[in-house]
């Protein structure tokens, strides 16, 4: 069990994209995020090893977009595919 002064503030899940690069997606004090391995990342860099994006819902003009919630399986920017061995907790 969580310690009292530990608290969650939001989950993730591991999803892939239709091109099959892995994602997490989730929640953070009820704000929908995405998160994307940097694919900008470098040796010897200081640019972050994660992005973490505002899920947003899919404009109307998108090819199958209803008034359903919003759905982060559609995302499709190209990102380097990660395993969960890369995710550092």
């Amino acid at each position: 069990m969580a310690n009292e002064a530990t608290k969650a503030i939001g989950s993730l899940w591991l999803s892939q994209t239709k091109g099959g690069d892995t994602y997490m997606s989730g929640n953070i004090n009820g704000q929908k995020i995405v998160v994307f391995k940097n694919k900008y990342k470098e040796a010897g860099d200081s640019k972050p090893d994660y992005r973490i994006l505002e899920s947003k819902p899919m404009s109307k003009g998108h090819k199958g977009s209803t008034n359903a919630a919003p759905s982060v399986h559609n995302i499709q920017e190209p990102e380097l595919p990660f395993t969960e061995d890369d995710i550092p907790f």
